[in-house]
């Protein structure tokens, strides 16, 4: 039965990190140099919702028989945890998107966004063996 439920979450994850690696990737490959800004925000916010987002997959079940407080708590500090990463992620990427740009013409645009979505991705499998790990050994 674990086993079976692991499989389906791995399933749900993948869909989730296939989802935010292909908005990231589009909105990337988009050749607009005038909303580095924009992008950037749109990036961190793609990459916090698929944290979100794969956490509740593992750990619906939990959440529903703790109070509000823990829940809050809990998502505080993968919000906060993952906006710092994604943030980070999102200013490499422009700051790389610059120069690939500069160095490759409109060419650049289209590697740009191949590397948000790869960086994405292993963003996702990363946070993905993480919350894989903690659900078959919670911490008790």
């Amino acid at each position: 039965m674990l086993m079976s439920q692991i499989k389906h979450k791995r399933s749900k994850a993948a869909i989730a990190i296939l989802a935010a690696v292909v908005g990231t990737t589009v909105v990337t490959a988009n050749s607009t140099p005038d909303i580095e800004l924009s992008k950037q925000v749109f990036i961190t916010i793609a990459n916090v919702a698929m944290c979100i987002i794969l956490w509740d997959i593992y750990f619906d079940e939990e959440l529903a028989k703790k109070g509000i407080g823990a829940v809050l708590s809990d998502y505080c500090l993968i919000t906060l945890s993952s906006i710092v990463t994604a943030y980070i992620l999102a200013k490499g990427i422009t700051a790389v998107m610059d120069y690939l740009v500069k160095v490759l013409g409109s060419m650049g645009w289209g590697v740009t966004g191949l590397l948000a979505g790869t960086l994405t991705g292993l963003l996702g499998i990363g946070w993905t063996f993480y919350c894989d790990d903690l659900y078959r050994h919670p911490k008790s």
